[in-house]
C-alpha cells in the first residue's frame, strides 16, 4: 500500500501593531479606523479559536511593543529613526504602541504558541545609516525583551521583509530566519507575473537551506492578506491559493508557509472569518492524517 503523504503548514504572524509603520503615517490611518483598539477582543477570540483546534502558530514579536521604554532605549538607532520613533511615541494612542497585553494573551494560550523575534524597533535593515553594529544591538535588545517575557527564541523575521543583515542576526544568536517566497511562474511579462502570483498561481512550497553563517533560512510561501482596490476579489483568490497550496504541500510532502499580521484581523475585511475557514480546512486534513503544523 502506498505511503500517505504528510504535508506541513507553517504560519508566522508579524506581531507589531503600530511599530511596523512608524516610519510612515499608515499607523495614523489604521488608528483612526480603530484597528489597534479593536484588535484586543479580536485577538482574544482568535487565540480561543486556536486553542479549540489545538493549533500552534509562530508569533514574530517586536520587542519594543512588549517592553517598558526609557528615553535612551532607541539611542542605538540612526538619528533620523530616533526622531521618527519619538514622534510616534508622542502622538500615537496607547493601543497602537503598547502590546504586552496582546503578547500575554498569546503566551497564555492552552496550546503552546511559538515565539520569534521581529527585531526590537522594527527598523528595516536597509534604513539609511543603520549599520551592522546597530542592527546587532537592536536584535540583542529584542532577544533580551523576549527572554524577560519568558519566551526565549532563536528564530527571526526581518522587518518589512528586507532580507539583509544575516551577520547581525548571527551575532545576536539567531539560528532560523524567514526569507521571501520563490517565484514559480514566469510569463516574461513583469506585471502579469505579479498578478498571477497573487491570484491563480499555486504558492511555492517553503524551501529550507543553511547559509554560510549556519542560519537556517526558510522561504515563505505567500502573504495571506488583501488590501486596496479589488479587495473582495483578492480575498477570494487568496483563500483559494491557500487551499491549493496546502493540497500541493500534501501531494509533495512539503511545507506551505503563510504569513500575516495579527492586526489584519481588524484591518482586512473578512480576515477573521477567512483565516478560521482556512485553518478548519487544515484541521480536516490533519485529522485525516494528511498534514500537520511545522514549527518555524
Amino acid at each position: 500500500m502506498a505511503q500517505t503523504q504528510t504535508g506541513k503548514l507553517t504560519i508566522t504572524l508579524d506581531f507589531e501593531i503600530g511599530w511596523g509603520v512608524w516610519e510612515s503615517d499608515r499607523w495614523r490611518v489604521r488608528e483612526s479606523k480603530g484597528v489597534y483598539r479593536e484588535l484586543r477582543p479580536a485577538l482574544r477570540s482568535f487565540v480561543d479559536f486556536l486553542d479549540s483546534r489545538e493549533i500552534a502558530l509562530c508569533w514574530a514579536t517586536v520587542g519594543a511593543m512588549i517592553s517598558p521604554r526609557r528615553a535612551e532605549e532607541f539611542a542605538h538607532l540612526p538619528l533620523a529613526a530616533q526622531t521618527h520613533i519619538a514622534r510616534f511615541l508622542k502622538q500615537a494612542e496607547t493601543p497602537t504602541i503598547e502590546g504586552r497585553d496582546l503578547f500575554d494573551m498569546v503566551i497564555a494560550a492552552r496550546t503552546p504558541q511559538q515565539i520569534a523575534s521581529h527585531s526590537y524597533s522594527h527598523t528595516r535593515f536597509n534604513y539609511p545609516g543603520f549599520t551592522a553594529a546597530m542592527q546587532t544591538e537592536d536584535l540583542k535588545r529584542a532577544r533580551t525583551a523576549l527572554d524577560l517575557a519568558g519566551a526565549a527564541s532563536d528564530a527571526f523575521v526581518f522587518p518589512e521583509n528586507v532580507i539583509t543583515g544575516f551577520e547581525a542576526a548571527n551575532a545576536a544568536g539567531h539560528r532560523v530566519a524567514r526569507t521571501l517566497p520563490l517565484i514559480t511562474r514566469h510569463t516574461g511579462i513583469g506585471k502579469l507575473d505579479s498578478v498571477l502570483r497573487r491570484t491563480v498561481a499555486t504558492p511555492p512550497l517553503a524551501q529550507d537551506s543553511a547559509n554560510a553563517l549556519g542560519i537556517a533560512e526558510q522561504s515563505g510561501s505567500m502573504f495571506f492578506n488583501w488590501w486596496g482596490r479589488g479587495a473582495k476579489l483578492r480575498r477570494v483568490m487568496t483563500e483559494r491559493q491557500a487551499r491549493i497550496g496546502l493540497d500541493h504541500a500534501i501531494e509533495e510532502d512539503g511545507i506551505l508557509h503563510l504569513w500575516l499580521h495579527p492586526f489584519n484581523l481588524t484591518d482586512s475585511v473578512g480576515m477573521a472569518d477567512s483565516i478560521r475557514t482556512f485553518l478548519d480546512y487544515f484541521v480536516d486534513r490533519r485529522d485525516a492524517g494528511k498534514t500537520e503544523i511545522a514549527k518555524f
